[in-house]
């Protein structure tokens, strides 16, 4: 009984690194997709993007998108750990990279299709928009990877 009990604190340990990691890689991404001196076409703001999906007024949509963006990345952050933990390559700078390209392309993918649904069309999506979209997820991937350190 006690061996159960280690085995499930330690995997309870394991998930709070994984989401701890992910939402601190969320903060320095949405830098890369949101930086305050870069021209507004490259801008990706998915604060807005994400809250103008359940309501219209501008800063509530903006509070909401935060919520849910922090949110994301600490469920991406433990994707990324499980992909790790059961074989998928592992939790080194190499990896995170691999798993924040391909992250950023699939998102980007479905950004666009979100964005053609979304009942505001916050901001159209550009080849500049993808770009940037693609590094922010690279530099998301890479730091859950350098982040991320569980407990034995």
């Amino acid at each position: 009984m006690r061996n159960l009990f280690s085995e499930r604190h330690s995997n309870r340990l394991k998930h709070t690194a994984a989401i701890g990691s992910g939402v601190a890689a969320t903060l320095p991404m949405t830098l890369v997709m949101f930086p305050p001196f870069v021209r507004a076409a490259r801008k990706v703001d998915i604060f807005r993007i994400l809250g103008g999906l359940f309501t219209s007024v501008d800063s509530l949509a903006v509070f909401l998108g935060a919520g849910l963006h922090l949110g994301a990345g600490g469920l991406f952050g433990l994707s990324y750990a499980q992909l790790w933990q059961t074989g998928y390559g592992k939790a080194s700078l190499k990896w995170g990279m691999i798993f924040g390209a391909c992250h950023g392309v699939l998102a980007s993918i479905s950004m666009m299709f979100l964005l053609m649904a979304h009942p505001r069309r916050p901001q159209s999506w550009r080849l500049t928009n993808v770009v940037t979209y693609i590094a922010a997820h690279l530099v998301f991937g890479t730091l859950v990877a350098a982040l991320y350190r569980p407990r034995r």
